[in-house]
Formats: C-alpha cells, structure tokens, sequence
C-alpha cells in the first residue's frame, strides 16, 4: 500500500465522518435547521429552504461517494461545493456584522458563527480537494475500496 493510498483512505474516512455526522444531525433538527439557513439571508427564502431540506441528503450521498471508493472524485468535488457554499455564506454574514448560530452541525449545537467556522470549512475545502486530485478516477472502484474486497470473496 502506497502513502498516496494511505493518505487517500484516511481523508476519504475523515471527511466521510464529518458529513455524514453533519448531514444526520440536521437532519434530526428538521424545521429548525431550515430556519438556520434561511436566517443566512444569502439567497432568496424559497431558495434557501429548499437548500436546507436538500443539503443533509447530499451531505450524506457525498460521504457515502467518498468512503465507498466507488465514486471518490465525484463524491470529493460535491463536498468541494458544499465547502465553499458554507465558507460564502459564513463570510458574506460575518462582512454584514450579522450574529448567528452555525447550524454547522444541525440546530442542536448553537455556536456562533466567526471566523474560526470559516477556517474549519477552509480546511474541509482542502482536504476535500486534495482527495479529489488523490483519487484514480471520477467514478471506479479505488484499489482500496469495500467493494473490491466483497469482489475478490465473492470470486
């Protein structure tokens, strides 16, 4: 096993973590995170309630793409875009001097936004970028993929 495979499985792991814990929690807040978002003020209100009710479902398919090793790039660039999507609408609010709850990990935690929540989706940014040049393909199954072991027993 290579670095670059050791260093492709463990930011596929962590970053999988991260989202699908942040995609369940909200999840589990239901209305109260789609009024997290909405109080961004970023996008219109019809926009961004379908935002909110649609970004735990895609933060969990991206974890999901990356930590299956079947679809890394894909999976990697969604989170790419999920990542600068948090770090526009923090930042646009922090620029307004506006004071508001993250919603990072659904309604249930109440951190204030700062620039230290930017700084954590910068960092998820990258990780989710360097995966996604790490990886082999756009869509195949990584040499370390579940689903070649569940293969090679199956042959």
């Amino acid at each position: 096993m290579t670095d670059t495979m050791v260093l492709e499985i463990l930011l596929a792991a962590g970053l999988s973590i991260v989202f699908a814990v942040s995609g369940a929690s909200k999840m589990w807040a239901g209305p109260r995170f789609v009024i997290t978002v909405v109080d961004f003020r970023v996008v219109p209100r019809r926009t961004g309630v379908l935002f909110a009710r649609l970004l735990p479902s895609v933060e969990i398919f991206g974890a999901l793409a990356v930590v299956s090793g079947a679809a890394i790039r894909f999976g990697a660039l969604l989170l790419v875009s999920l990542s600068l999507s948090f770090i526009y609408a923090i930042s646009i609010n922090l620029v307004r001097k506006r004071t508001l709850t993250c919603g990072c990990f659904g309604a249930g935690k109440s951190r204030i936004v700062g620039w230290d929540a930017v700084l954590q989706d910068v960092v998820l940014l990258g990780a989710s970028a360097l995966l996604a040049v790490l990886c082999s393909s756009w869509v195949g199954i990584e040499p370390w993929s579940p689903f070649r072991s569940v293969a090679w027993v199956a042959h």
